[in-house]
């Protein structure tokens, strides 16, 4: 009785009455609404990725080609640029369909992702960004496999890829340096060797800012001072065009204790309102201001969000030049308390200090080594230059340097290195070594200005995005390892991951999503690499060789102009690229429909 009911459901929900159906149909016809099918989503997202893919291939490897880039639409304001970077060409494709529109910002957001970690990569992100969306979508609809198992697999198929790239890994040498700065800026022998020279020069922990020269000649300036893994907190400090927060003349201030006591907090207030919040208010000049501090409590983060939100009206009125020069370091905890006391020690700055005993404060503020709020300001050091961004502060030329003649500097360092000696003889474990060489890698990591000449400003805007990559790539092989470029690190640990699965499931004797993943990423990688290999040869020659780079050569072949340099990059390259394609195909995937922000924009 039970299975005549379920069979007479079922033979309902597969044929409906013909009457039914028709005003079905109608109402279909007549309700319009922002709702685009799963379907018809997937279908644009895989024309848009293919369309974006083909662009991008133009510029793919050394050997790949210039785009155009025109804005402007009147003889006053139009201008060409030339680019090779997949990010820059990217960013410049316009569309005028929402999902074409918001899939375009998810890709530049890889790339972005990808060229803050590693510089180079941004076009084999959105090229295999495409090859792999495409095989997943077709492989869950041939196989009727719920997207979420799919994706699941996926995402632990890409941890063991990733983990076998790593593995491969190996430390920097200078001739590394030259041979990565060759691949980033097609073949520039001249600025591959500068980079070199800078590196045999300073050491692999330099760091090196990249910008316009304003005339022909390429011109290296150095800088001295101490460099730490902070940056600024909130994109409102922002206060250049280069997207950095740069305060001259600073006024350092140091916290030592963490802003988290109504005294603390009073202290910190002070500061803000005399140096930024006052002459705001009545037009005056600013303080330039840097604060320095463990941690701020709710009350101090209150003030916080005050300042973000007054730097946020110059952003919007457009008056960076006169925007508040201010920078608020916070996170400075833990092993980074040296650090901080060298930033103390090198701007001549007295550090702000919490206190439990008020006799011992009191004794204190009477010497002058506990701060008031009158005295506060006196508390302050200084810096010629902090510069900031998202990973990183400098402060160039301070105190110490500008008017001191380096004496601490060099005491500081000379100082870490007899203790680096006295830990390692002594057998001191990893995590205390590690922290003294990371306050003398602070200490020592020079900083060097490489602006670009050239004719005319399109002619060193190429070129700086390219010098750009190359720094950054070098900077991230001294930091994890190098290895093989041109895809080739991805194409061996994928292949060799599917050949261990294959083995297994053969064994097994059934079969194993794991391995058509592997399959699926293995093929877009051969398919990356292959359309590299095209600017150079035909597609025969060009598989013939993807094959003998991986079961002979064992590395890739050298498509640039000088045939004796070798194919290197960063080790954690494909990796970080597997990592930002696997977060958004992943979501992508398991995305069943699509809400657009109007039925009026419907028209898919």
């Amino acid at each position: 009785m039970i299975q005549d009911l379920f069979n007479s459901l079922e033979k309902t929900i597969e044929s409906p009455k013909k009457e039914e159906e028709m005003k079905l149909n109608v109402a279909k016809r007549d309700c319009v609404s922002n709702i685009v099918s799963s379907e018809t989503m997937k279908n644009t997202q895989t024309k848009i990725l293919n369309t974006l893919r083909e662009a991008l291939a133009k510029t793919y490897g050394p050997m790949g080609s210039y785009t155009a880039i025109i804005t402007g639409n009147d003889p006053k304001t139009i201008s060409t640029s030339y680019s090779k970077d997949g990010l820059k060409v990217l960013k410049h494709i316009l569309f005028d369909s929402p999902i074409e529109l918001a899939l375009q910002a998810e890709l530049v957001n890889i790339c972005r992702y990808v060229e803050k970690q590693v510089g180079d990569g941004t076009t084999s992100a959105v090229i295999l960004s495409s090859l792999i969306y495409n095989g997943l979508i077709e492989y869950i609809s041939e196989n009727e496999l719920p997207p979420r198992v799919v994706v699941n697999d996926f995402v632990d198929v890409v941890k063991e890829i990733q983990e076998r790239i790593e593995s491969k890994s190996r430390e920097i040498t200078l001739d590394d340096i030259y041979d990565i700065s060759m691949i980033s800026t097609n073949g520039n022998a001249q600025v591959s060797k500068d980079i070199r020279d800078l590196y045999e020069q300073y050491g692999y922990d330099v760091s090196i800012d990249v910008s316009i020269s304003n005339d022909q000649f390429t011109k290296i300036k150095e800088y001295d001072g101490l460099t730490i893994n902070e940056g600024y907190a909130d994109p409102s400090y922002i206060n250049t065009t280069a997207g950095t927060c740069e305060i001259h003349n600073a006024k350092v201030y140091h916290f030592a204790d963490p802003v988290d006591s109504p005294q603390m907090v009073s202290y910190f207030e002070k500061i803000l309102i005399d140096n930024i919040f006052t002459p705001a208010q009545q037009g005056m000049d600013f303080v330039p201001t840097v604060i320095v501090c463990p941690m701020l409590s709710r009350d101090g983060n209150g003030l916080l969000t005050r300042l973000v939100e007054l730097l946020h009206q110059y952003d919007v009125q457009n008056i960076q030049t006169q925007k508040p020069p201010i920078l608020i370091i916070t996170n400075i905890l833990g092993t980074d308390e040296g650090i901080a006391s060298d930033i103390c020690r090198l701007c001549n700055t007295k550090s702000i200090r919490k206190y439990i005993n008020d006799k011992i404060e009191k004794h204190d503020q009477e010497t002058g080594n506990a701060v008031t709020m009158e005295t506060i300001h006196e508390f302050a050091g200084w810096c010629e230059l902090v510069v900031a961004d998202e990973e990183k502060t400098k402060f160039i030329n301070p105190d110490d340097i500008k008017n001191g003649e380096g004496k601490i500097h060099k005491s500081l360092t000379n100082f870490l290195k007899a203790e680096i000696k006295k830990a390692e003889a002594n057998n001191e474990d990893a995590v205390t070594l590690g922290r003294i060489k990371k306050r003398l890698r602070c200490l020592e990591a020079n900083m060097i200005e490489f602006l670009i000449g050239g004719i005319d400003i399109s002619d060193r805007d190429a070129l700086k995005d390219l010098v750009e990559d190359a720094v950054k790539n070098c900077s991230s092989a001294a930091k994890y390892g190098v290895g093989y470029a041109a895809n080739f690190e991805g194409l061996r640990a994928t292949y060799e991951y599917a050949e261990k699965v294959m083995n297994y499931t053969i064994i097994a004797g059934d079969r194993n999503v794991k391995f058509d993943i592997a399959t699926i990423i293995f093929k877009a990688y051969y398919n990356a690499t292959r359309i590299l290999y095209n600017t150079i040869t035909s597609d025969k020659d060009a598989t013939e060789m993807i094959r003998k780079s991986l079961f002979e050569n064992n590395k890739p072949f050298n498509i640039g102009d000088d045939k004796n340099a070798n194919v290197y990059c960063s080790i954690k390259t494909d990796v970080e690229v597997l990592n930002a394609i696997s977060k958004i195909i992943t979501i992508m995937a398991t995305s069943n429909q699509c809400l657009l922000q109007a039925p009026s924009l419907n028209g898919y």
